[in-house]
């Protein structure tokens, strides 16, 4: 374990903290991706696992605040949302006060999908901790809520607010997908 020395410009002595990060991000998400992929079949990428994740935690969601959150264009999520719609696992849901803006929600599917896939992933990652001495994991778990913290975008001030318009042609299609698919 590399140790960190105080020096007087914080950012130059943050540099190789910030080089463990780059080297071990992507080692933790390319586990997580491939656990993800094979405890549902490879059914499921991670960017739709993560939009089940973001919709399942944010009542309002819109396509707006999905994709500002995944960090995708707005065609891009659309066309990740309309599959999740057509394999039942999402649901658009108009919003009462405006037919133009439209809400995200796990179908029941939805859910039992994404909670399986989340059990078995925290299984394995369990595992692989338990490996790991009793202060090492708990360095491990306090780190990473340290990081969570610093890095964690500030709530947006309203989850439900809807910035998309949807042209009318598009919702009935998009309507119709859903309803084919709610079961």
């Amino acid at each position: 374990m590399k140790v960190f020395h105080d020096e007087s410009n914080s950012q130059v002595a943050s540099r190789p903290c910030a080089e463990e990060l780059l080297e071990a991000v992507p080692v933790l998400i390319g586990t997580i991706r491939q656990r993800m992929r094979l405890s549902q079949g490879r059914k499921l990428r991670l960017v739709a696992f993560r939009s089940l994740a973001f919709v399942g935690r944010t009542q309002g969601a819109t396509l707006s605040s999905l994709t500002e959150h995944i960090g995708l264009s707005m065609p891009s999520m659309s066309k990740i949302v309309t599959t999740l719609v057509e394999q039942g696992l999402l649901r658009r849901v108009t919003a009462p006060g405006d037919r133009r803006c439209m809400s995200l929600s796990l179908t029941t599917r939805g859910r039992q999908y994404y909670r399986s896939a989340h059990v078995q992933t925290q299984r394995y990652l369990a595992g692989r901790l338990a490996t790991l001495a009793v202060p090492q994991r708990n360095t491990v778990a306090a780190s990473l809520r340290v990081l969570r913290d610093l890095f964690s975008p500030p709530p947006p001030a309203s989850a439900g607010g809807c910035s998309t318009k949807i042209a009318p042609s598009t919702k009935r299609r998009l309507a119709g997908a859903g309803r084919k698919n709610e079961r």
